[in-house]
């Protein structure tokens, strides 16, 4: 007996299909949902907390990466005012010292001990420098060069073998009217550690970064002086405070904000900066010292994330969770905060936000899903009603001219190109038709072009007397003709593209050959006449002039190598020939005792 499916028409059986397989879908996805509701809530929370970590990492990184920035562009500046406070120096003439034996009171920048001391009178072009306290009245060199570069200039005086540094001239203010001169740097910390500066300039070499001037923090710059003997007699410095260069980043930060009242805070790593802020939430606690606070915990939070942080390498980041509470908080909250460590300014950078507000963000996904769930449900039962009448009419409509469609389709895949889909109407389906007339025909035209094209290439490839190539960046041969297989001993393309799988040390005799066409075709996009020495199969060398281009891709990447190369080795014989028949011509001509000349036929002297 028939089965009754075998005899409904084609057009209803597809229509019955789309329905049925729209209901089927819809049913499934509504089912799946609820039934997945579970794993998707965890899985979205999940990647909620991913993308907040993240949005962390890139706010700690932005600041990071913004004070690193404005380090190295102030640094740049300092070592080209650097460079001009040398040109002055070196302008006014040499540098020495007197016979003469200045008076000073040489007073600790760090410990603030007055220390009397004597010490030969510092010339600069046969004139002393001077001992110039008031800021109003001219000292010579470092007023000239913090007018052209600004800043702060500085003329240290060695004060002993140790070297210790004496201020003899600066426009460092000790208060708003006078310089900081007589203070002097000692070469060793109070810790026993060398001074980096000093010990930087001792050996002769500029010191570069970040260091501690009279009472407060610089972006400095040291280089040595010398007098003609070329003793070291001192040192010249230039900076910038510090200070003014955070001013100028400290309102981005500010003005950063994380989730609703999140912020960026930083605070120092070491010394007497050590949690103390640096920059406060709304800045409103600017250099308060917090190393000793606590958190409800009774732990010391601030201890924490500084020990945490400064044991950071650059650009890592790490996470400190506890309890905090800011002025006019009714009560601490949990927090979390992003850390990372810039030691240049010895910043601890902190990115921190409430949890609380983190867990708002769970409820609205949480509130989102179920509303997902109900709009599936409700727009699966409307969409499958709708698609099932909507594809009914369309599939009835197109069944006709789309089999009649496949059926010319199916007889150009077999290489006719003279079959023709009949137009009948003049709408989509029409225009349609029309289209796959007209693709047929081009797709006719372009197939007998390529077949063309394809064999005048292939004749070329294949019969060429030049080696013709195409090799990969990475150093393999993808295509060869049959010329260069010969031109190197093989017995085919194919066996030359398997045997040399290293072109730099299996085909070039001085494999820096290939660097340097390399570096060519990087440079002009191609190389042209390339002679190098190369290896055929039984390991002989013949000589081969390369012309190659890089051929790019259609993302415009470099992609291949292609070029020809042509075997040379008989010109490059015939040129050592005759250079060596030159070599020993002139060799004979030179073991002549008498005198030897060679006239030309208008009695001209050649030789």
């Amino acid at each position: 007996m028939t089965n009754p499916f075998f005899t409904i028409p084609l057009s209803v059986k597809v229509a019955l299909m789309g329905a049925g397989s729209v209901l089927v879908t819809a049913a499934a996805l509504v089912l799946l949902s609820i039934w997945q509701r579970g794993q998707y809530n965890a899985l979205a929370q999940g990647e909620v907390d991913a993308l907040i970590e993240a949005d962390l990492d890139h706010i700690t990184q932005g600041v990071y990466q913004l004070v690193r920035t404005e380090n190295e562009a102030v640094q740049i500046q300092v070592n080209g005012n650097l460079k001009v406070a040398r040109h002055i120096l070196d302008s006014r003439g040499e540098v020495r010292l007197g016979d003469e034996q200045i008076e000073w009171t040489a007073i600790n920048q760090l410990t603030r001990d007055a220390t009397g001391i004597a010490l030969p009178a510092f010339l600069v072009g046969g004139r002393w420098i001077g001992k110039n306290l008031s800021l109003p009245m001219e000292t010579p060199v470092v007023d000239q060069i913090a007018r052209l570069v600004g800043g702060t200039a500085t003329l240290f005086q060695r004060m002993n073998d140790r070297g210790d540094m004496l201020r003899i001239a600066t426009t460092v203010k000790a208060t708003p009217h006078e310089r900081a001169i007589s203070t002097s740097i000692p070469a060793m910390e109070p810790d026993s550690t060398a001074n980096p500066a000093i010990a930087t300039v001792l050996k002769g070499l500029r010191y570069h970064g970040r260091a501690y001037v009279v009472n407060d923090w610089y972006l400095t710059a040291y280089e040595p002086i010398h007098d003609m003997t070329g003793t070291l007699v001192g040192m010249l410095s230039v900076g910038v405070r510090q200070e003014v260069v955070a001013a100028r980043i400290r309102e981005a930060i500010l003005q950063t904000r994380v989730g609703k009242s999140g912020y960026v805070y930083i605070l120092g790593g070491a010394g007497e900066d050590r949690g103390r802020y640096i920059i406060s939430h709304r800045g409103e606690r600017d250099g308060e010292d917090i190393w000793n606070s606590r958190d409800s915990d009774g732990r010391f939070v601030i201890r924490e994330i500084v020990a945490r942080a400064t044991g950071l390498k650059p650009g890592e980041m790490t996470t400190v969770r506890y309890r905090w509470q800011n002025r006019g908080e009714p009560e601490p909250r949990w927090k979390i905060a992003r850390l990372a460590y810039y030691p240049a300014w010895d910043w601890v950078i902190a990115t921190s936000v409430y949890e609380d507000e983190l867990q708002s963000y769970s409820a609205m996904l949480s509130d989102g899903r179920s509303r997902m769930i109900r709009i599936m449900t409700i727009a699966g039962g409307v969409i499958t009603i709708l698609a099932g009448l909507v594809s009914m009419l369309i599939i009835w409509a197109m069944t006709r001219p789309i089999r009649r469609m496949t059926e010319a389709a199916k007889t150009i895949i077999g290489g006719d190109f003279t079959r023709m889909v009949p137009v009948t109407s003049g709408d989509e389906i029409g225009v349609l038709a029309r289209t796959f007339n007209h693709m047929t025909d081009e797709v006719k035209r372009f197939t007998e072009g390529l077949r063309r094209s394809e064999a005048n290439y292939r004749g070329i490839f294949e019969h060429a007397l030049e080696g013709v190539y195409q090799s990969s960046l990475e150093g393999r041969f993808l295509k060869a003709n049959p010329a260069l297989a010969r031109i190197l001993g093989y017995d085919s393309p194919d066996e030359l593209i398997a045997t040399i799988t290293d072109i730099r040390h299996q085909f070039y005799v001085h494999p820096a050959d290939r660097d340097t066409l390399l570096a060519s075709i990087a440079t002009q996009q191609q190389a042209f006449g390339f002679d190098v020495e190369v290896y055929r199969r039984d390991g002989s060398a013949i000589w081969v002039s390369i012309s190659a281009r890089l051929r790019r891709d259609r993302s415009d990447d470099p992609g291949i190598i292609e070029g020809f190369m042509t075997d040379i080795t008989t010109r490059k014989r015939a040129e050592e020939a005759l250079a060596e028949s030159r070599n020993f011509l002139d060799e004979i001509i030179d073991s002549f005792g008498d005198p030897l000349f060679v006239k030309d036929s208008h009695h001209r002297w050649v030789l």
